[in-house]
């Protein structure tokens, strides 16, 4: 799948955070202020219960869902990123003390 889709893991690792926190935060602070003013008792009988779930599962599940495919690629991408920082950084310091080492002069303890 990432020959065919390249962009797929970067693409998820930029859409997750907007999912979390607005969607699905804000989804589950609406649940929040729905249950409070109305206790333990909001959910007693089946007919409070049916309608929460009606009000609030589709969507939570669906989101949850959403989020728990995305959440691998945008691990994947992380890994990616990851990885070539380190080699990035390996390069780039493994390079440098060589040349400055042949550039700079060697210097005499002793001055003349």
């Amino acid at each position: 799948m990432a020959e065919d889709f390249p962009e797929l893991p970067d693409s998820c690792q930029q859409a997750l955070p907007i999912l979390e926190k607005r969607s699905y935060s804000a989804l589950i602070a609406e649940l929040a202020e729905y249950l409070a003013p109305r206790r333990s008792e909001s959910l007693d009988t089946d007919f409070a219960l049916q309608e929460f779930l009606d009000k609030y599962g589709m969507r939570l599940g669906q989101l949850g869902t959403i989020l728990k495919s995305g959440g691998p690629l945008a691990e994947a991408s992380n890994k990616a990123n990851r990885k070539r920082r380190l080699s990035e950084h390996r390069l780039r310091f493994s390079a440098k003390p060589q040349a400055k080492r042949e550039a700079s002069p060697k210097k005499s303890l002793n001055p003349p």
